[in-house]
């Protein structure tokens, strides 16, 4: 695993029916739901992925890292390893 992997999950939709996807705010204000697929014709499969923001900023922090490394400009040594999210 990298540390740009998004972690995910998915199943078996075992029949007909609706695969949604909702955000509910801790604050108590109202969800944001999605239908992600509506199964007519039986099941199939479903997944579901995310990412934080903080794992997008260290993303584009490396691809800057990365970019000046390959033009000669050379800044703090950065590895992956010190930033594994699971």
């Amino acid at each position: 695993m990298n540390c740009f992997q998004y972690k995910a999950t998915d199943f078996v939709v075992p029949g007909a029916g609706k695969v949604e996807m909702v955000f509910t705010p801790s604050d108590g204000s109202k969800p944001i739901k999605h239908v992600v697929h509506d199964f007519t014709d039986g099941g199939g499969v479903a997944m579901g992925m995310f990412n934080t923001d903080e794992v997008n900023r260290l993303t584009q922090t490396l691809g800057s890292y990365s970019s000046n490394t390959q033009r000669g400009i050379h800044g703090d040594n950065f590895s992956c390893r010190d930033h594994q999210y699971e």
